[in-house]
């Protein structure tokens, strides 16, 4: 729920914290309520039970909206929700539902957080996110992770022309500087991605199949 919470923090209009699991969902009310009560806030963040790839669960999203007083969300939030290969193609049909139903789906985007665990699983996304007719922008750690000594930010200075791959090893170098908290450790790469329909794609306004995931577990904030 961490991105969602962030949103309805910054400024969105109306922030959903949403899972397929009741289990997870007790927790993410749980925040909800923690974030209402420490920021005196009651408008701009609620939660809902939504299955990827359900046609029932998104007409329950579209209905939750209107009953906010808002139209369909534009914009999709998820933090390390590529992970399972059955889970793929009803995420890509959820998102692709969504914007779908927006006056221009051109304008809708979905930005997510992803570590790659599993190879086959990625490039599995990344393929059937083509198939659907979406096209996607991978962003620089440089743009969203500051560099930081001793606590502290630091200026980078000039814009560097270099692949974040190469940006992260030239920053392993430097013994006094860092993107990442010192006692973090990790062998894999935080990628961020953006993700919307390709105007030049002949599929992109298909209407997904909505197949749905079985119940399986999953979540993303809006």
């Amino acid at each position: 729920g961490i991105p969602g919470l962030v949103a309805a923090r910054v400024g969105a209009g109306l922030s959903i914290l949403s899972d397929g699991s009741e289990v997870v969902m007790r927790l993410l009310v749980t925040q909800h309520e923690q974030f209402r009560s420490r920021y005196r806030t009651t408008g701009n963040i609620s939660t809902l039970l939504l299955e990827w790839g359900s046609r029932e669960g998104l007409v329950g999203l579209e209905q939750h909206v209107k009953a906010q007083g808002f139209e369909q969300p534009s914009v999709i939030v998820g933090a390390d929700v590529v992970c399972w290969p059955v889970c793929v193609i009803p995420l890509l049909e959820t998102m692709k539902h969504i914007f779908l139903g927006l006056s221009n789906p051109l304008e809708g985007s979905a930005y997510l957080g992803y570590v790659c665990r599993a190879t086959d699983t990625r490039d599995l996304f990344f393929r059937e996110a083509k198939n659907m007719g979406f096209k996607w922008e991978k962003i620089s750690a440089d743009t969203f992770l500051p560099l930081v000594q001793n606590g502290a930010e630091l200026n980078d200075g000039a814009e560097k022309e270099e692949s974040p791959i190469d940006s992260l090893r030239h920053l392993e170098s430097r013994q006094d500087q860092s993107r990442w908290p010192t006692n973090v450790k990790s062998v894999y790469e935080l990628e961020l991605y953006s993700i919307s329909l390709d105007p030049l794609s002949d599929v992109a306004f298909n209407p997904p199949d909505l197949v749905g995931t079985g119940g399986l577990a999953h979540s993303l904030p809006f």
